[in-house]
């Protein structure tokens, strides 16, 4: 009698679950969007700092035009990956937001999902700088490269790709082996509206993304080279 009543309660808990994480979603959303001074506040920062990846993007557009070459729809989102990477997450984000404090707002942002910005953490404040002087760059000139059919393409998404990947591992494996001292972790499952920003979405959704992805772009990359040489043999044994 008890396992039945357990088995019939197990269904209704996810169930609640749930319903919790879809109501407190809908708040969150609710909260954001009513909050003005909030959205106000983000509108009325004009720093000038925020042209440098406009113009940052425009320029790498108008330097890696492919000249009229077809590029396959794959390698279309690889190379939005790529842009989306080096300008708003490594050279906006992370780096003149994170790492220079720009935009006092969306520094604020940071300092509630990662308090590890507001106190400064140098191994934090080192992996920003790198996103900032050395993943960017990278990024950027794999873009070109894939839209000029570069040979560096797929060793330059092989060498981002690890870092990236490296990077996420390093930088969220410290808050989950140390028990997450400055993320707003939701081990208790309660799916309050600030858990599923911060926590559910920021932090593990994007890092799992991170992961993930990464290593599926070192394995088409790695495909590709591996594709390359056999024809190559292939035509020097023909000769």
């Amino acid at each position: 009698m008890s396992s039945k009543a357990a088995s019939s309660s197990a269904p209704k808990a996810a169930a609640v679950t749930g319903e919790s994480i879809f109501v407190n979603t809908h708040l969150f959303i609710i909260e954001l969007l009513s909050d003005q001074d909030r959205l106000v506040a983000y509108l009325r920062e004009t720093d000038p700092a925020v042209i440098v990846p406009i113009v940052v993007f425009l320029l790498t557009l108008v330097f890696s035009s492919s000249k009229g070459r077809s590029i396959s729809f794959g390698d279309r989102l690889v190379g939005w990956w790529l842009l989306f990477n080096g300008i708003l997450i490594h050279l906006f984000l992370d780096g003149m937001v994170g790492f220079l404090k720009r935009m006092p707002s969306l520094y604020e942002e940071y300092g509630r999902l990662d308090r590890r910005y507001l106190e400064r953490d140098p191994f934090v404040m080192v992996i920003s700088l790198c996103e900032l002087v050395v993943y960017t760059p990278l990024c950027l000139w794999a873009y070109r490269a894939l839209h000029r059919n570069d040979a560096l393409t797929h060793p330059l998404i092989i060498l981002i790709s690890a870092i990236q990947w490296t990077g996420t591992w390093v930088f969220a494996g410290a808050e989950i082996f140390a028990d997450f001292p400055n993320i707003p972790a939701d081990l208790n499952l309660e799916f309050k509206s600030h858990h599923i920003i911060h926590f559910w979405v920021l932090f593990v959704a994007a890092n799992a993304l991170w992961t993930f992805l990464p290593m599926y772009l070192i394995y088409r990359s790695s495909a590709a080279i591996a594709k390359r040489l056999r024809e190559a043999d292939k035509l020097a044994k023909d000769k």
